[in-house]
Parts: structure tokens; sequence; C-alpha cells
């Protein structure tokens, strides 16, 4: 059965000459179905507008909103990489919200945030709220996330070949696992145009079952205590096996653990180029300095530029050399992690506004920003991953039936090989990939410790939750317990040391952060 979107929707899709892509259709549909999804197409191709188009659609056809009490929490919790990303979503999703005329609170809380806006956030949360991998994390610990995320109806992972891999990719794999038990009928949407392996996504996507009955492994830290002393905590050679094997709950329903894998339509292959220098080409070096005339010369003929570099550095450096010889005046700017935070909201800003005509940028603006004036993307020195560059240079000509423009410079000789093989690499599609792995033990412990700041939690029931995070779906009992014991004790090198001490067994058998003090180092 084909969707349908509302005829509110439908009709502003046809007032800016729009039609909803299919691809777009297709996550209505699986939202529809309660599944959760991925969502691969090209950049410019709507993905951002087909992650939140089901959740404007849910939140469109709800009633008056309670402001406190059931239905009164977040309704879907948005994920980025990247702070400037955060802050770019949140302005596009807010022109269909105000377009359409929708009763929508949208809000953004990252490292930048002030403190009294996120405070105001937890006493009065927004309907959607955008976020980075790491406040999630933080909102894991905290001891109101439970009731918070209660009414959460769906997560959206964007640019997730670009958070889904190491450590950052662990803990935000548990943190899913930690809101899923929260919201159980939270839907999980990830969102990406470089993907190699769908089906591998897919299956870190998934929230995977508990063990069920007979597999996992012994219960062993449950004696009985009081909790005040950390010595009495049995460790891993202490373990004792239990008559009864681990319980989990059955596989999920169906609906429950199935991914959608949606593939957008291809858009407009890229043009790319490689600058042949016509002055001298160092051996070495990464600075690319013999080539800032001609990139200076670039900028002049592009209507806007975005010259990306590999290093805060490198960034640095590129800026003050084309200031340098800026005799035009050009409006030149600088974006890097090392800027204050006022400073890079002024620039995004100004891009936003087209009042600049280049800026120097490192990889925090190589994710999903949308400035639609941008024409040219220029690659100083080689990316360093085929992966890499396609998201750079889909920053420029946002648009999915236009080719993005692009050119490489190399900064060595050496560094010309690299930039011909990957712009070999763009043209046929092959993106550099990580494979898959087992999730870390020290982010682990970084999550329990997380767990028992936001509430006490029992030793099974974290297991099961544990579990069903796909790097972690094959943790053996006996080595979950270790790095608990780890949290508690400072396992076999620091247990003598009673500070260290983090986390406590109370009477009833659960564990909890050991004090305040503690919780807030």
């Amino acid at each position: 059965m084909t969707p349908t979107i509302p005829p509110l929707f439908a009709s502003w899709f046809a007032s800016r000459g729009w039609a909803a892509r299919r691809h777009q259709m297709e996550m209505v549909a699986a939202a529809e179905r309660g599944e959760h999804a991925l969502l691969v197409a090209p950049t410019g191709g709507g993905k951002t507008l087909a992650g939140f188009l089901p959740t404007l659609i849910e939140l469109a056809e709800r009633g008056p909103r309670p402001a406190f009490g059931p239905g009164s929490g977040v309704h879907t919790l948005y994920l980025s990489p990247l702070k400037a990303l955060t802050t770019d979503v949140e302005r596009n999703l807010m022109t269909p919200i105000r377009e359409i005329g929708l009763n929508i609170h949208v809000e953004s809380r990252t490292g930048d945030t002030k403190t009294s806006k996120r405070q105001r956030q937890r006493e009065f949360p927004p309907d959607i709220l955008l976020t980075t991998p790491e406040q999630l994390a933080l909102f894991c610990a905290w001891e109101g996330s439970r009731a918070y995320f209660a009414d959460l109806k769906c997560v959206v992972l964007d640019e997730v070949h670009a958070i889904w891999s190491g450590k950052r990719g662990d803990l935000l794999s548990l943190g899913l696992a930690r809101l899923q038990q929260y919201a159980p009928a939270m839907r999980r949407v990830a969102l990406s145009a470089t993907v190699d392996d769908p089906q591998m996504i897919a299956d870190w996507l998934r929230p995977h079952p508990s063990p069920l009955e007979g597999e996992g492994g012994m219960r062993s830290m449950t004696d009985e205590g009081d909790g005040a002393d950390m010595q009495s905590a049995s460790g891993p050679d202490q373990a004792t096996p239990s008559s009864e094997p681990l319980r989990g709950p059955p596989s999920p329903p169906r609906g429950e653990g199935r991914v959608t894998i949606v593939l957008g339509d291809p858009g407009a292959p890229p043009v790319v180029d490689v600058l042949v220098s016509e002055g001298h080409v160092p051996w070495a070096g990464h600075t690319g300095a013999h080539a800032i005339p001609e990139v200076y010369a670039a900028i002049k003929q592009a209507g806007m530029a975005l010259i990306f570099v590999n290093t805060r550095w490198q960034a640095e450096f590129v800026f003050q050399s084309l200031w340098a010889m800026n005799d035009d005046d050009l409006p030149i700017g600088l974006h890097h992690g090392s800027l204050a935070a006022e400073q890079r909201r002024k620039v995004e800003a100004a891009m936003a506004r087209g009042d600049l005509r280049a800026v120097v940028c490192t990889s925090t603006l190589d994710l999903g920003i949308d400035w639609g004036d941008v024409d040219l993307v220029i690659q100083l020195a080689a990316p360093k991953g085929a992966s890499r560059l396609v998201q750079r240079i889909g920053r420029a000509n946002h648009r999915l039936d236009e080719p993005s423009r692009a050119l490489m410079v190399p900064a060595s000789r050496f560094e010309m090989l690299e930039c011909q093989a990957a712009r070999e690499a763009v043209a046929e599609n092959a993106f550099d990939w990580e494979p898959k792995h087992t999730g870390t033990l020290d982010t682990l412990a970084q999550h329990v410790m997380g767990c028992a700041c936001s509430e006490p939690f029992d030793l099974q029931a974290l297991y099961d939750e544990i579990r069903s995070s796909a790097p972690y779906k094959d943790l053996p009992w006996e080595r979950f317990e270790e790095v608990v014991d780890l949290v508690a004790t400072g396992g076999y090198a620091l247990r003598t040391y009673e500070r260290f001490a983090r986390i406590v067994r109370t009477q009833d058998g659960r564990w909890k952060v050991r004090n305040q003090m503690v919780a807030q180092r």
C-alpha cells in the first residue's frame, strides 16, 4: 500500500514547487509500521526532512500538549556528530514548521549551550531535542533521565557513518539501549550519504534480543551486604554459580527489531579536479603554501567557497596566508573547533546569510551543513579518505540534481598520487570503511558508572540491557562482571584504595553511585 502524507504537508510541498521523494514516503511508511529505518541517500536528497517527516506528521496530528505528566516529554531526539550540524538542522527544521504553522517546539543542546538554557530544557522539555552523542551520555547519567525520556517516540541519528564506529559508536549504542529501556516503543532512524554496507549499519542500529532462558552467564555479585564496605563486594574470583540461568525477555515481536533499509535515488555525479600547480611543488610537507595564490584565484572566480584542511594549525596558516594577499578585501572567514563558540556561530550565521565569499575550515563543517550558495569546495592537502572527501564535496551545490564541484590541491608531489586515487575512488563510489568490532571495555565501564549515577541498577537487568546493544551482544557474563568490579573497587590494582570506590551495593542487592561527590566528578 502506497503511503500518503496529510493534505497540510502535501500543500506545503506544492507551495515550494516540490513533490515528496520516493525515499521520504518510504520513511513515512516505515514509521507507520513501527519499524526502525536506515536511509542511504545522496547529499541534497532531503535526508534530514525524510528523517523528521514522520515526527512532524505525528506531532501535527496530536492534540494540545500537556504541560506536565504523560505526553509532556521529548518526542524525538536528534543526534549529530557535529555541533555546527545541530545548529544548521535546527535552522532548517524551523522552515517547514513555521510555513505550515505547526505548534512544535524545537531546541538544540550542545557543549556550547548556556547552563540556564540547559536547566530550562530539563524542566520544560521541547518536542524535538537536537543534540550530540556526548550529551546523550550525560543525559543517561542524570537522575531524571528515565522520566525525561519516558515519552520518547523516535531517535534520529544523522550522518551515522561518522559515529557508529570506534568508542564513540560504542557509547552511543549503549545510550540507545538505555533509551530503549526507558521507552520500549521508541523507533531508531539513521541517515547517511556514504554507507558502503547498509546491512552492517542496520545490524548495528537495531536492538538485539536479550538472552533467552539458559543463555547468558552466572549470577555472582549478589551476596548479601550493607553496601557500605567496598571490600565486601565480591570480585570475579569469588563468583558463585546460581542454580537458575539468566532469564531475559523473549525476542522482540515483529517490527521491534526490524530495520527497513531505504535507498535513495542517485544524484548527479560530482565534478572533481586536481590542481596541477604552475609553481614549484615540494616533495614533502602539508601546508600547501606554494598553492595559496591559485587557491585565492579560485575563490575569486567562485560565488562562495569552502576551503577544507586537515588540522587546526593548517586552518590558521591558510587563513592568514589568504588574508595576506587579499587585495580585493574579499570577506573570508575561519572555522575550527578551538575557536570560541560565539565566533563559530558568527561565521555560520554569516555563511547562511551569504555574507562571506569563503571559509577556511576543518572537519567541523564537513558533515551535512546545508548552505545552498556554496558552489565550490577546495580540499587543500590530501583528504586522507574517500568517504571524507565525498562528504566535503557534498557541501557544494547542496541539491540532488546538480553536480557538486570540487578542487583538490596537493600539498606535495607525493600527495598528487593520493589526490588522484581519491578522485578515482569518488568516481567509482568506493568508500573507505571501518570493519565491525567488539565493544570496548573501558567504554562499557564509563557507561556502567553513568547508569549508577542515574539510578540504582540491578546487575542482571543491566547486563540484559547492554547485551541488546550491537557491539556488546556477545559480551560474556564473566567479562561484564569484571567491568562492574573494576568500577566498584578499582580491580586488583586499586582495590586497597577505598577512595577509588565508585559504586556500592545496596541492601536489596542493587548498585548505586557511592555518593554525590563521586557522581559530580
